[in-house]
């Protein structure tokens, strides 16, 4: 089979490509396409018979990524499916992508396919040199082999070179006065007019070969720099630089008019390769349609309608259509996106990539294409979108870093989403490249962070619970997760935590912790103050309040009394010292009587209060900033208000303290103690025996008028059953009536007989 034949296939890809033979003594080039040595302006000779290493470094790559590089085609060997990487090169300020194909094996030669394409960032912005010598200008447009030409802002010739009728055959006075699109092809006319139109001053655009006419009345391709000097004085139009390409597009043409298929490509691309022979419409197929979509040689008809059938009966029209349009316009190049048909009966995303072959009357006689099946990046497009969809609108915040080791700090904010936004009030511009521990503050715990990097950093997922900072500096506790992702290499480089803001239900344990404790402190066998002072005081450390306080109404509920509170420092010892004229409050007087009358939580900001408020001037020289006030209420009926008053901003565990259900528990403690003192002085100072007789018939609790009418200690009456202290006439019906009582039975009056100690 002819070469010039493998090559118009092996030319018929895309991107810049090279074969790569494997040997003992390396990797070696055994042939370039022609768009690799266009890019690289080089000839075969410069190329093939070259090692893969020395070759390479015609790539605008630094050395660590032409190790890589070329430690891919090692993988490449073994892989069952094409590698695809790419590299950024600073140098150039673009991306530099690369495939290796399925390795082949070739009369008992292990062959590659390698290819690569550029993403180039262009620039509109051109400089121009302002003068040029007489020699140099007289050289360009009478002795090169460009054609000159200015056009003004309408478009018509003000000035040709005289290379027009060595190029085109026509003087530069015939091109004078008429305008600049007369000349060019039908099919070409709408693009040239659109860059001719939309050429901005000082800017330099360069025009894709078009057709143009030429004295015989031909049509020839031509290649145009266009430059805008139009506000140039010297000039005042735009300079078109313009070349026969001719010759380059018939030889590109007859090049792919090879009717030979290179068999290689065909056998180590991951594209199908078809040819379609339009005078006869017969169809070839590629050894690696069988491969994409299983069909036998048997099952593929060489027709034009076995394609047909096998696209997707809903893209069929548009796919058709598509390609007759390319072909009725003139054009080469032909790209469309549908489903193709599996022997198994499924159906495959394809994108199908065809170049038109025209003869020398412009007729249309074959098509050679290439279909590449991009199922698989489809659907892992489609869960990206889904991942995408659950990242976005998830309700729990996400953030992922880039961690590298040698980096300070090792790692760096590249995405957040909008419910981190949300939690924290830091958007993504204001994070991006920064450290995560922006989010940390004075009392996050250090060591459980060291804790958390040191684990990532081994590549272990690690949870935590931390109280970390929003941007307005407010504590909040977060609970979040990390995980460590591996590249391609089995590098950990990024890490993404899913966080929840949990400070309700860390707030929600902290109170129940809180009101246990108190509970604790109220079933102590003390009075009311004393038990009231430390509960003020453990209520002032959790949550960095420097005052505590509960206010009480007298009996007839006329007005409030300082009853406990906690002194933190000599200022504050100083505040209560200059304020003892104050500890009475009405309704409405004062903050304790602001909570009276509104029955809700009060906030104050001390310092800009102002005006006639009771303690406010000793509270600002006490240095205090905010206060606050709850109605500590039971079944409706106010037991008193607590207050609460801090210098700096209170701790997060304060919003503990700082609700409803913390006051009304705390006012339930509060009345409880109150009844049980009222019956405790009752109990001790009734002039009649009053006592409390277990199950088992032993006191618990006597009183001591007992001790005095009946001439025992308490003592001595709690060490005896109580059936002893009764007259033996009485102690039968005594011990039954007990013991109804004890099973639940209705109480009883009834009279019996105790024996003094005197007898």
């Amino acid at each position: 089979m002819p070469d010039t034949l493998y090559s118009a296939i092996f030319n018929l890809i895309t991107e810049s490509s090279l074969i790569l033979k494997f040997s003992e003594n390396g990797v070696t080039v055994i042939d370039a396409s022609l768009s690799f040595l266009n890019f690289f302006k080089l000839n075969k000779s410069e190329v093939i018979g070259k090692s893969f290493q020395e070759v390479s470094a015609l790539y605008n790559l630094n050395s660590n990524q032409l190790n890589i590089l070329n430690s891919k085609i090692a993988d490449a060997v073994t892989s069952d499916a094409a590698i695809i990487f790419n590299f950024y090169s600073e140098a150039e300020n673009n991306q530099w992508n690369f495939e290796y194909c399925k390795a082949y094996l070739c009369n008992n030669e292990c062959i590659l396919l390698h290819k690569f394409w550029v993403n180039p960032i262009e620039s509109d912005t051109v400089v121009l040199p302002r003068t040029i010598d007489e020699q140099t200008f007289k050289y360009l447009v009478q002795e090169g082999m460009d054609m000159i030409a200015v056009i003004d802002n309408m478009g018509n010739y003000v000035y040709v070179s005289p290379t027009s009728q060595s190029i085109l055959g026509l003087a530069p006075d015939f091109f004078i006065g008429r305008n600049a699109l007369e000349f060019i092809h039908q099919d070409d006319l709408s693009t040239v007019e659109s860059i001719l139109s939309n050429i901005k001053p000082k800017e330099k655009r360069t025009l894709a070969p078009f057709r143009f006419i030429d004295g015989e009345g031909n049509y020839r391709w031509i290649e145009t720099v266009l430059t805008n000097l139009i506000d140039e004085p010297s000039v005042l139009g735009i300079v078109a630089n313009s070349r026969d390409v001719t010759e380059r597009i018939n030889f590109q043409n007859e090049i792919l008019l090879a009717n030979e298929r290179y068999n290689y490509v065909t056998k180590a691309t991951a594209e199908a390769i078809w040819d379609l022979d339009i005078t006869t419409n017969s169809l070839y197929w590629g050894d690696g349609f069988s491969t994409l979509f299983g069909y036998s040689e048997a099952e593929l008809k060489t027709d034009m309608d076995i394609w047909a059938i096998k696209i997707h009966p809903e893209d069929l029209h548009r796919v058709v259509k598509g390609l007759d349009d390319v072909i009725a316009k003139g054009n080469h190049h032909w790209k469309d996106e549908y489903r193709m048909e599996r022997s198994d009966g499924t159906y495959a995303t394809v994108i199908d990539n065809g170049f038109v072959i025209f003869n020398t009357e412009g007729k249309a006689i074959r098509v050679v294409g290439a279909i590449q099946d991009i199922s698989k990046r489809k659907a892992e497009e489609q869960q990206l979108k889904l991942l995408e969809s659950v990242v976005l609108n998830t309700t729990d915040s996400v953030l992922i870093t880039h961690y590298n080791p040698n980096d300070n700090p090792v790692s760096r904010i590249v995405y957040v989403n909008d419910a981190f936004t949300e939690m924290t009030g830091y958007t993504l511009d204001d994070v991006l490249k920064g450290s995560p521990r922006i989010l940390e503050g004075p009392r996050t715990d250090q060591e459980e962070v060291s804790r958390i990097i040191s684990e990532l950093i081994e590549g272990k997922p690690v949870e935590a619970t931390l109280i970390n900072y929003k941007r307005n500096g407010d504590e909040f506790w977060t609970n979040f997760s990390v995980t460590p992702i591996a590249d391609d290499r089995g590098n950990f480089n990024r890490w993404i935590s899913i966080q929840r803001d949990v400070t309700s239900d860390k707030i929600e344990a902290i109170r129940n912790k809180l009101l246990s404790e108190i509970g604790l402190l109220f079933n102590q066998h003390s009075d009311l103050k004393t038990i009231m002072y430390k509960v003020l005081s453990t209520i002032s450390k959790c949550g960095n309040f420097c005052i505590a306080e509960v206010w009480l109404p007298d009996n007839e509920h006329n007005e409030l009394a300082l009853f406990s509170y906690i002194v933190a420092d000599e200022q504050i010892a100083e505040f209560y010292d200059s304020t003892k004229s104050h500890r009475k409050a009405a309704k409405g007087e004062g903050l304790a009587g602001k909570v009276w009358d509104k029955d809700e939580l009060v906030s104050w900001r001390l310092d800009v209060e102002s005006g006639n408020i009771v303690r406010l001037s000793a509270a600002k020289k006490a240095g205090l900033r905010t206060a606050f006030g709850l109605p500590m209420v039971d079944n409706g009926v106010l037991i008193g208000v607590l207050i609460l008053a801090g210098r700096e901003q209170h701790r997060l565990e304060g919003m503990a303290v700082l609700s409803n259900d913390f006051a009304e528990q705390l006012a339930i403690e509060v009345s409880r103690k109150q009844l049980e003192q009222e019956l405790t002085e009752i109990f001790t100072f009734a002039p009649d025996i009053l006592a409390i007789i277990s199950k088992k018939g032993y006191f618990t609790k006597i009183n001591p008028a007992a001790g005095e009418l009946l001439g025992y200690t308490e003592a001595e009456l709690l060490k005896y059953p109580s059936r002893v202290f009764v007259h033996p006439d009485d102690r039968k019906q005594t011990l039954k009536i007990i013991k109804n009582l004890s099973i639940g039975g209705e109480a009883n009056n009834f009279e019996n007989r105790f024996i003094t100690k005197s007898g």
